[in-house]
C-alpha cells in the first residue's frame, strides 16, 4: 500500500496545480506500512486515530466510497463534492493538460444534458456558476463541486443527477473540445505571469528528474490544440472509476436519507474496463548544497533556505502526529525569532516563513523563506541561515517552548468551543472540503475534542530538550543547506555568487540567544465606566442599540453561529474623507501605520508575546473613498476583555512606529518596479484613478508622490479622528448583553466627550465619471505579449436608492451571464468574462458597471464591439425572462443563509444609530427581491447602457523597439 503525505498547509495554484507545504516530522511512523495486507477503504480503519462520530463512511459494492455529514451550520443548506483521484499526473506526454481540460468538459455535454445547458440548469435552481458551481483539478486529483442554498427534493435530485452524469456520461464530442481549446488557451494565458514562471522553476528545481514540473495541471500550448477526442475518452475510461472516487455530503439533512440517495445515485455504475493504475513518481534528484536561481525584472526577491530529506511514508496515527506536532512547534518556535528580528529598526529583511515542505512524495524538508530587496538578498540569506544555525546550536529555551504550546492550546481549545458551529462550507473550505482533502492526504478526519484530548496528553510534559531535538531533525543536513534565490537583479555566475554568501554567513559565529522578557499589556484603565444614556430594542433584527454618555454608541445582536466567538466592527470619525489632501499616498502610509504600529507601549512583536494563549485579533484602518476609520476585531467569549482592551488602546494610544513605516516603504519599493508586470497590475495603479477623472486618492502614480508622505502628517490627520470622532461600536456574537454592555463601558464608555455628527466635506464627496470616448484609451503592460485586458464602464446610479441597487445586482448578473455565453462560449476568447459594479451613498450621483476581459491583443477590438453589442441590446430591453430568473433566483436562494452570518450582522447594524441605513435595507430585502420583475431591470438597463457614454481602456503589451 502506498501512503500519500500529510498535507497541513496548501500553496495552491488553482487550475494550475499545487504543490503541498506542510509542518510535519519526517520520521517515519512506528506503523509498519508493510504490515497491512489489503488497502484500506479509509485510513482511519488502520489508524489508532477515531474519526468524527458525525461523519458516516462507506463504500459501495462498486467501490465508490462517501462520507456524510449532518450539520446545520447554516440550516437549510448543504455542499456536495466528488472527488476522483486522479489529475495531472497521470496524463501521458501527448495528454498534458488532459486532467484539467476534461474537468471544463464535464460542463459542455453529457448523455442527458445537451452542451451549454448545465450551468443554466443549476442557475434555474438557485446555484450560481463560480459561487456554487465550481470544480478544480491538480497533480492527484479532480473535484467537482455543488453548494446547494436549499434541499428541496427537487435541488438534491438534481445535484445528484448531474454529478452521475460527470462521473460517467460525458459525451466529450470533438466539436465541443475543439470550441472549448479556446477557453482553455485563455485560462492559461490569465493564469501566466513572473509570479507563476517563477514557481514553475522553482518546482523543477525542487522536483528535478521527478518530471512533475511536466505535469502542471494547465498544460502546455502544444498539448491544449493537438489533444483528440480519442485522448479525452482514454483518459475518461482509465481514472473516471468508483473505486477512484470519494462522494462528500454535508448539510442540513438526515444521513441516512443521503446515504439512500448515494446508493440508488451511483450502485449501477459499472464501467467496462478496470481502473488504470497511477502513475509512480520517482523521488527528486535534489541534494544538500544544490543552488538555484531565478531571475526576472518582475518579480520581488526572496531567498528560500533548505534541509532536504529522502522521502518517507508515514501511516497518520496518534504516535505520528506528536511527532508531526513538535516538527510543527519547532518550525513556529523559529519563525517567531525572525519576525522578532524583522521588526527591529534597521532588519535586513522584510518578512519569513517556515514551512515543512512536500511535494508529492518526491522529497520533503523544511524551508525558511526570507523576503529581502534586490540590493539586500545576501544580507536576508545570512539572517535566516545564522538564525537556523542558532536554534541548532543551543536550542529553544522553556520560554518559547511554553509560548507555542499556549497558542496551539488556546487554538485547539477555541476549535471545541465551536464544534457544534463548524460551517457546511467557508472561505478556507469549511467541513466538506476538510473531509475531502483528509481523505485525499490519508489523514483521519477527526473530532476537534479528541483532537484537544490528544495534545493534553503530552503538552505539559513538551521540554525545551524536546522542541531542541525535534528541531533538529527538522533541520539535519543544514551544514550543507540547499538554497533557491528568486529576485529581480541580475546576478553573474550566479552559483558561485550564492555559495560565497552561505560559505560568508557560515563563517559568523552564532550567539546563544537572550532570553525572552515577560509582558503585560499596559492599557487597562480607562477611567470611570461610561453611563448608559439611552437603550432601545429593536424587536425585527432582535437588537439592542445603546448610547453612553460620552456619546460612543453600541450596537449588540447576540447569535449563535459560531459558538464562543464574538465579532467587532467600529466606525470612526471621517475616514478618509478628512483626509487634508487628495493623496492616496498619504493613506496607504496612515494604513500601514495603523496596522503594523502597535502601540505606544508595545509592538506588534510584544503583542504576539502578550496574546499567547489567548484568541483574539484587532486592528485600525482606513479605506480608500471611506467616511470612517474602520476598526475590526474578534475574540473567543474568555478573551474578550482583553479583546476590548486592545481594541480600545488603538483608539487612545497608536504607535505610528518608525520601524512600520521602514518596512511599508521597502515593501513598497521592493514591489513597485513589477507593478507593470500584468495587465491587471497596470489597471490597479491607473484605472481607479482614471474612472474618477483623476482624483488623487485613487490609484497611484509615480513612486516619489506615492511615498512622500510623512508620520507626522499621518498624525496630524488621524489623532483627531481617534480622540474625538464620531464612535459608532457593533458586536455581534456567542455572548449575553450584560456582559458586552459591562466591557464597553469599561473601555470605549469611559473615553472623553466624543462628537456626534459628522463634517461635511463636500469637495471631498464629489466625484465625476469622465466622459466618454469612442476609442479606447491604451496603456501598456510589461508582461507576456499574448496578454491584454479591456476594461469598459458605463455611469451607473449611486447606492442612495436601495431598490435600484438590488436591481443592478441583478442586471450585473444578466450581463456577465450574457458575456459568458457569447464571449467564453461563443467566441472562446475570455476564460472568466466579469462583470462589477460601484457605488456608494458617500459619493452621490456617483457609480458606475464595467466589463473585464483578459483576452488576446488582437481579440480587444473584436470584443470591444461585442461587449458593446450586448450592452446595445440590453438597453433595447432584450433580455429573456428566463435570463432574469437565472440571475435573480440565486440571489433569492442565498438570503436566508445570509441570516446566519455574523458578518452579515455586523453590515446590517453597523450604522444603525448614526445613518440606519441597514436597517433600512433590512426591512425591505427579501420584499424587494420577491417582487421585482423583469419589466424592472429592462427599465434600469434602457437607463444604464448607454453606449455614448462609456469609457473605455486597453491594456496591451509593451512596443518592440
Amino acid at each position: 500500500m502506498t501512503m500519500r503525505n500529510l498535507a497541513i498547509v496548501s500553496l495552491t495554484l488553482g487550475v494550475l496545480g499545487s504543490c503541498t507545504y506542510q509542518s510535519v516530522q519526517a520520521e517515519p511512523a512506528e506503523v509498519q506500512v508493510e504490515a497491512v495486507e489489503q488497502v484500506p477503504a479509509f485510513i482511519h480503519d488502520i489508524s489508532d486515530i477515531k474519526p468524527d462520530p458525525g461523519v458516516t463512511y462507506g463504500v459501495l459494492e462498486n467501490g465508490l466510497r462517501y462520507a456524510v455529514m449532518e450539520n446545520d451550520t447554516p440550516s437549510g443548506t448543504a455542499s456536495l463534492h466528488m472527488r476522483f483521484a486522479t489529475g495531472s499526473i497521470n496524463e501521458t506526454e501527448p495528454q498534458r493538460g488532459l486532467a484539467h481540460f476534461l474537468e471544463h468538459m464535464a460542463f459542455n455535454g453529457t448523455k442527458n444534458v445537451p452542451e451549454g445547458e448545465m450551468i443554466k440548469r443549476l442557475e434555474r435552481y438557485g446555484l450560481s456558476f463560480g459561487a456554487d458551481t465550481n470544480a478544480h483539478t491538480g497533480f492527484d486529483e479532480t473535484v467537482y463541486k455543488l453548494n446547494l442554498p436549499t434541499l428541496e427534493a427537487e435541488v438534491l435530485d438534481e445535484a445528484f443527477f448531474l454529478m452521475l452524469e460527470t462521473a460517467k456520461n460525458m459525451t466529450l464530442d470533438p466539436d465541443a473540445i475543439e470550441r472549448e481549446r479556446g477557453v482553455i488557451h485563455s485560462e492559461k494565458r490569465t493564469r501566466d505571469s513572473a509570479a507563476f514562471q517563477r514557481l514553475v522553476h522553482q518546482i523543477g528545481f525542487f522536483t528535478k528528474g521527478t518530471g512533475l514540473v511536466e505535469r502542471m495541471p494547465i498544460g502546455t500550448d502544444e498539448t491544449i490544440e493537438s489533444m483528440q477526442a480519442e485522448d479525452f475518452v482514454a483518459y475518461y475510461r482509465d481514472y473516471y472509476h468508483p473505486e477512484n472516487t470519494f462522494v462528500v455530503f454535508v448539510g442540513d439533512m438526515p444521513a441516512e436519507d443521503i446515504i439512500a440517495r448515494i446508493e440508488e445515485t451511483f450502485s449501477d455504475w459499472q464501467p467496462e474496463t478496470s481502473p488504470a493504475a497511477p502513475r509512480e513518481l520517482t523521488p527528486s534528484e535534489i541534494s544538500p548544497g544544490d543552488i538555484g536561481y531565478y531571475s526576472d525584472p518582475k518579480i520581488t526577491t526572496s531567498v528560500q533556505l533548505l534541509a532536504v530529506q529522502p522521502y518517507t511514508e508515514r501511516v497518520d496515527t496518534v504516535a505520528q502526529r506528536k511527532k508531526d506536532f513538535l516538527g510543527v512547534l519547532a518550525n513556529s518556535a523559529l519563525a517567531r525569532r525572525m519576525r522578532t528580528l524583522a521588526d527591529e529598526p534597521g532588519a535586513s529583511f522584510l518578512a519569513s516563513t517556515v514551512n515543512r515542505v512536500d511535494y508529492y512524495k518526491t522529497m520533503q524538508g523544511n524551508t525558511l523563506s526570507v523576503r529581502g530587496t534586490p540590493d539586500s538578498w545576501e544580507e536576508a540569506l545570512a539572517a535566516g541561515e545564522q538564525e537556523i544555525r542558532r536554534a541548532l546550536a543551543y536550542g529553544f529555551s522553556q520560554a518559547e517552548v511554553d509560548e507555542q504550546v499556549a497558542k496551539s492550546r488556546a487554538s485547539l481549545k477555541q476549535a471545541v468551543e465551536g464544534a457544534n458551529s463548524r460551517p457546511t462550507t467557508a472561505r478556507t473550505g469549511g467541513l466538506v472540503r476538510s473531509i475531502v482533502n483528509a481523505h485525499g492526504n490519508e489523514r483521519v478526519f477527526s473530532h476537534p475534542a479528541d483532537a484537544l484530548a490528544r495534545f493534553e496528553a503530552y503538552a505539559d510534559d513538551i521540554t525545551a530538550a524536546d522542541l531542541t531535538e525535534a528541531f533538529r531533525k527538522n533541520w539535519a543536513g543544514f551544514e550543507s543547506p540547499v538554497v533557491y534565490l528568486s529576485t529581480s537583479k541580475v546576478i553573474e555566475d550566479p552559483e558561485t555568487a550564492i555559495a560565497a554568501a552561505v560559505a560568508k554567513s557560515q563563517a559568523v559565529p552564532v550567539s546563544e540567544p537572550e532570553g525572552v522578557e515577560t509582558l503585560i499589556f499596559p492599557y487597562t484603565d480607562f477611567g470611570t465606566p461610561g453611563e448608559i444614556v439611552s437603550e432601545t430594542y429593536v424587536e425585527s433584527v432582535d437588537a439592542y442599540l445603546v448610547k453612553f454618555a460620552n456619546n460612543v454608541m453600541l450596537n449588540f445582536k447576540q447569535t449563535d453561529f459560531q459558538e464562543g466567538l464574538v465579532f467587532m466592527k467600529g466606525n470612526i470619525g471621517d475616514g478618509s474623507l478628512s483626509m487634508p489632501r487628495k493623496d492616496e499616498g498619504l493613506r496607504r502610509l496612515a494604513l500601514n501605520l495603523l496596522m503594523r504600529g502597535g502601540y505606544e507601549a508595545l509592538s506588534l512583536d510584544d503583542l504576539e508575546r502578550v496574546n499567547a494563549g489567548k484568541r483574539l485579533r484587532t486592528m485600525v484602518r482606513v479605506w480608500p473613498g471611506s467616511d470612517a476609520l474602520s476598526m475590526d476585531g474578534f475574540s473567543t467569549v474568555n478573551d474578550f476583555d482583553d479583546a476590548m482592551n486592545q481594541l480600545a488602546a488603538h483608539v487612545t494610544a497608536p504607535g505610528y512606529r518608525e520601524r512600520a513605516k521602514e518596512r511599508y516603504l521597502d515593501s513598497l519599493t521592493d514591489w513597485f518596479p513589477t507593478h507593470d508586470a500584468t495587465p491587471s497590475g497596470v489597471a490597479s495603479r491607473y484605472l481607479p484613478r482614471m474612472v474618477r477623472s483623476g482624483d488623487g486618492r485613487f490609484g497611484f502614480s509615480d513612486l516619489e508622490s506615492f511615498t512622500s508622505a510623512t508620520t507626522e502628517e499621518v498624525r496630524a490627520w488621524v489623532d483627531p479622528q481617534l480622540e474625538s470622532g464620531v464612535l459608532e461600536l457593533t458586536i455581534v456574537g456567542d455572548i449575553d448583553k450584560d456582559t458586552v454592555v459591562a466591557e464597553v463601558a469599561r473601555t470605549f464608555g469611559a473615553l472623553p466627550t466624543r462628537e456626534t455628527d459628522k463634517a461635511d466635506y463636500p469637495e471631498m464627496t464629489s466625484l465625476s465619471f469622465p466622459a466618454g470616448n469612442d476609442e479606447p484609451i491604451v496603456l501598456r503592460h510589461a508582461g507576456e505579449d499574448n496578454q491584454a485586458l479591456f476594461r469598459i464602464y458605463w455611469p451607473a446610479p449611486d447606492a442612495s436608492d436601495v431598490i435600484v441597487t438590488r436591481q443592478m445586482r441583478v442586471l450585473q448578473s444578466i450581463f456577465r451571464n450574457r458575456l459568458v455565453d457569447e464571449i467564453r462560449e461563443g467566441e472562446a476568447a475570455a476564460y472568466s468574462p466579469g462583470v462589477g459594479r460601484h457605488s456608494s451613498r458617500t459619493y452621490p450621483d456617483y457609480g458606475y458597471i464595467f466589463v473585464s476581459l483578459d483576452l488576446t491583443p488582437e481579440k480587444v477590438m473584436p470584443m470591444r464591439e461585442k461587449t458593446l453589442a450586448v450592452a446595445a441590446s440590453l438597453q433595447a430591453q432584450e433580455i429573456t425572462q428566463d435570463e432574469f430568473e437565472r440571475a435573480i433566483t440565486p440571489i433569492i436562494e442565498d438570503l436566508d443563509a445570509n441570516l446566519e452570518s455574523n458578518g452579515f450582522w455586523l453590515r446590517t447594524l453597523g450604522d444603525a444609530q448614526t445613518d440606519g441605513w441597514g436597517l433600512s435595507d433590512f426591512a425591505t430585502r427579501e420584499q424587494t427581491y420577491r417582487e421585482m420583475n423583469i419589466e424592472d431591470v429592462k427599465t434600469l438597463a434602457a437607463s444604464v447602457f448607454d453606449n455614448s457614454a462609456s469609457y473605455s481602456v486597453v491594456i496591451l503589451p509593451e512596443e518592440k523597439e
